[in-house]
């Protein structure tokens, strides 16, 4: 993200890994999975933040990253 008002949230702080679960989520037909709330940026200016998933697809027999 080229937003220079949010920073990204780094992810190797054991105490936001105890109170934050990342959830993996499959689509009924099998072919598209989300790993939700992975990203996320901060504002660098107020309170608040975004986050977003990271989404694949799975085609012929692989899990390929998908935007």
């Amino acid at each position: 993200m080229n937003n220079p008002n949010m920073q990204l949230l780094e992810r190797k702080d054991t105490a936001w890994e105890e109170k934050t679960s990342l959830i993996f989520r499959v689509e009924e037909n099998n072919q598209l999975a989300y790993v939700v709330n992975l990203l996320t940026w901060n504002y660098t200016k107020g309170e608040g933040s975004e986050n977003f998933e990271i989404r694949f697809r799975y085609e012929k027999g692989k899990w390929i990253l998908t935007r």
